[in-house]
C-alpha cells in the first residue's frame, strides 16, 4: 500500500519537472540558456520513482541529461534555472550550465557532459560510503549509450569485485542521439552482461512511475543491507530531440513500433485519483509560480565576475 502523502509527493515531482522543462523549450530560442539542453520530457518518471525511495543522504549521479535527476533529489529550482542562465548563483556559479549540475549538500554528485565519465566516479563515492561503514547507497543513472564505452564494464567489475553498495540505473530510451538500438547493438541482452560480472539484474520494461517506484523500493533496501550492487534497465521513451528545445517523435529514425509501447500521459496511474482535483490544481498552481519566481531569480541574478574566470581551473 502507498500513502497519499507519498502518490502526492511523486505527482508534484512528475509535475516539477515537466513544467520545468516546458518553460526550457518555450525559452530556449530567446538565448537567455546559456548551454545547450538534453531535456527528460518522457523520462521523468525514472529519476521521481527512484529518487521517492532514497534518503537524504543517499548520492545520485547522472549524466547531461539530468534535469529530471537533479530536481527529483531535490536540487533547488532558483539554483537549477540560474545555473542554466550562467548566472553566479547557481548551483555550480554559472559555470556548468545545463549539463554540469551539482549540489553536493542534497546528494547530487556534479553531472558531466562526456559519456559514460560518471559511472567510475560515482563507484568511487560508493567505495567511500563503504570504507566510511555508512548505510546511504548511491544510483547512477546513465543512457544505453554509455554502455557502450569501456568504463561502464570496467566499473561492474570493480563494483563487483568490491562489493559496493550502487544502484546502476540504465535509461534505455533506445537511441544514442540518433542511432537506433538495433543498428548498435548485435544482442539486446544488457541483463545478460551485468549477470555476467555477479551483479543481480533486472528488467523493467515500463515507464509507468509507480511500478518504478515499487519495483526499486525493495531493491534500494536490499543494497542497503547487503551492501552489493544491483544494475536495472528500464525502457523508455525520450520525447524531444537529443539535444534541444524541440519535439522530434516523428523523425525518421524513430522506431514507430518502440514508440508506441509507451503512453504519454504522465499522469495515467490510477493510484493519482487519491488526489482530489482540487489538490491537483492548487499543486499545478503553486509549481507554476515557483517555476516563474525562479525565472525571475535567474534573470536578476549577476553573471560571475571576471575577476574570478581562473578559479576552479587546476
Amino acid at each position: 500500500m502507498i500513502s497519499k502523502k507519498i502518490i502526492k509527493s511523486i505527482y508534484q515531482k512528475l509535475y516539477l519537472i515537466r513544467e520545468s522543462e516546458i518553460f526550457i523549450s518555450k525559452i530556449y530560442h530567446t538565448n537567455k540558456i546559456k548551454s545547450p539542453v538534453h531535456l527528460s520530457i518522457g523520462q521523468e518518471s525514472i529519476a521521481v520513482g527512484i529518487c521517492e525511495n532514497l534518503i537524504k543522504k543517499d548520492l545520485v549521479s547522472n549524466s547531461y541529461r539530468s534535469h529530471a535527476t537533479y530536481l527529483a533529489k531535490g536540487g533547488g529550482l532558483n539554483s537549477f534555472f540560474a545555473e542554466l542562465y550562467g548566472k553566479e548563483t547557481g548551483c555550480a556559479g554559472g559555470r556548468g550550465g545545463s549539463m554540469h549540475l551539482v549540489n553536493i549538500k542534497k546528494g547530487i554528485i556534479g553531472t558531466s557532459a562526456v559519456v559514460g565519465t560518471t559511472i567510475p566516479i560515482a563507484a568511487g563515492y560508493a567505495l567511500k560510503e563503504k570504507i566510511k561503514k555508512t548505510k546511504n547507497i548511491i544510483v547512477c543513472f546513465f543512457g544505453d549509450g554509455a554502455t557502450e564505452e569501456g568504463c561502464f564494464y570496467e566499473t561492474l567489475n570493480f563494483a563487483s569485485l568490491f562489493s559496493l553498495p550502487i544502484l546502476f540505473v540504465c535509461e534505455n530510451n533506445g537511441l544514442a542521439i540518433h542511432t537506433n538500438l538495433k543498428k548498435r547493438w548485435s544482442k539486446n541482452n544488457l541483463i545478460d552482461k551485468a549477470k555476467t560480472f555477479g551483479i543481480e539484474s533486472k528488467k523493467i520494461s515500463s515507464d509507468d512511475v509507480i511500478k518504478i517506484y515499487k519495483e526499486t523500493k525493495n531493491i534500494i533496501k536490499q543494497i542497503r543491507s547487503t551492501k552489493k550492487p544491483f544494475f536495472i534497465e528500464i525502457e523508455c521513451l525520450r520525447e524531444f530531440e537529443h539535444v534541444g528545445p524541440k519535439n522530434d517523435m516523428n523523425k525518421s529514425y524513430r522506431d514507430k513500433r518502440y514508440s508506441k509501447k509507451f503512453s504519454r500521459n504522465l499522469f495515467r496511474n490510477s493510484l493519482f485519483n487519491k488526489i482530489k482535483i482540487e489538490e491537483r490544481k492548487e499543486i499545478e498552481n503553486n509549481i507554476n509560480i515557483k517555476i516563474k519566481k525562479a525565472l525571475n531569480f535567474a534573470e536578476k541574478s549577476n553573471f560571475p565576475s571576471k575577476k574570478t574566470i581562473s578559479n576552479f581551473v587546476y
